[in-house]
């Protein structure tokens, strides 16, 4: 694969989010790879939302696969992060609220409104079980899985090629199971040079040890941008 003139970085998250970071990339002069290890797809899935009841999300995908199965105009959503509250607004949610960047935090704010219930639109695999903490913490809650992201069984062609000649100068990894899927089909030696820039220590985790990771300061999308471009500046 031949070396690219600006810095290729490689974007790893699903589609359509990978191509919003992959603007973000080219904005700092550098030059994207999206070359997604994820692919998420809808999950057939009957939502009955009870009068007064809210509703919550953990991402965007979560947002845009609620919106299809129920009229979302009269919904009350509570989103996880500013990027996943836009989305929701986006997908035609009649009142949006907009959480901290995590989980944990999101339900704390829940938690000080005291909804009568919430139902929690999620992926078939989490990370946190958002109803579960409302549950714990005396709010009724329920979830239902509207969609999956299931991983890439290798590297995508592109993504092998440039890790193969050396021509990969840094790559983002937006989550914990993007970092396992990648820690998992990179070949041995394959990330010794490559900067690894991670959302969060969690998502840097999985890549210990497999070459130089930068961690972002602050667990979103701006901040990791904001990583890549410190990286990228301490490197060479």
């Amino acid at each position: 694969m031949p070396r690219s003139a600006e810095p290729l970085v490689a974007v790893l998250r699903s589609r359509p989010g990978a191509d919003r970071t992959a603007e973000a990339v080219r904005a700092l002069g550098f030059s994207p790879l999206v070359a997604p290890l994820l692919t998420v797809r809808a999950v057939a899935a009957e939502v009955a939302v009870a009068p007064g009841e809210a509703v919550a999300v953990t991402s965007a995908h979560g947002a845009a696969a609620l919106a299809s199965l129920t009229d979302p105009s009269g919904l009350t959503l509570y989103a996880v992060g500013e990027g996943t509250a836009q989305a929701a607004l986006r997908a035609g949610f009649g009142r949006v609220i907009g959480g901290p960047s995590d989980a944990a935090a999101l339900a704390d704010v829940i938690v000080s409104d005291r909804p009568s219930s919430v139902l929690v639109a999620r992926g078939r695999e989490v990370a946190a079980e958002l109803a579960g903490m409302l549950t714990a913490k005396g709010v009724p809650a329920r979830s239902v899985v509207v969609y999956a992201a299931d991983a890439a069984e290798a590297l995508p062609a592109d993504l092998a090629a440039a890790l193969s000649s050396g021509g990969l100068d840094a790559a983002l990894i937006h989550s914990p199971r993007i970092g396992m899927i990648l820690a998992d089909l990179a070949p041995p030696g394959a990330l010794a040079s490559v900067r690894l820039v991670a959302i969060s220590a969690a998502a840097a985790a999985p890549l210990a040890g497999l070459g130089p990771v930068t961690i972002s300061a602050h667990l979103s999308e701006a901040g990791l941008v904001e990583a890549l471009q410190h990286a990228m500046g301490d490197k060479g």
